[in-house]
């Protein structure tokens, strides 16, 4: 996705990832982008119909934020076979 907001063919796309994400941290040194903020009332119904979880990035994560960018995440879970390896897993 981040080449297709690059090359200007992908106006908006929502991206999952570590903070901060390189491919983010790329797009947004090297072209007209910017992060958008949700309004509340958006992340209040996302997290109440569809499990997401309100956050926020710090001011200052990435290259030209000034403020704080209220946004959604995901919860995140590892699932492994009862005899998985536990020193591969941890």
């Amino acid at each position: 996705m981040t080449q297709e907001l690059s090359a200007q063919s992908l106006d908006a796309a929502f991206l999952m990832g570590p903070i901060p994400f390189a491919p983010v941290q790329s797009v947004l040194r090297h072209q007209e982008c910017s992060l958008v903020p949700l309004e509340s009332h958006l992340i209040d119904r996302l997290v109440k119909q569809a499990g997401y979880v309100g956050g926020s990035h710090s001011k200052l994560t990435y290259a030209g934020q000034s403020d704080e960018v209220p946004t959604i995440g995901v919860r995140a879970l590892l699932l492994a076979r009862d005899d998985a390896d536990q020193a591969v897993l941890y």
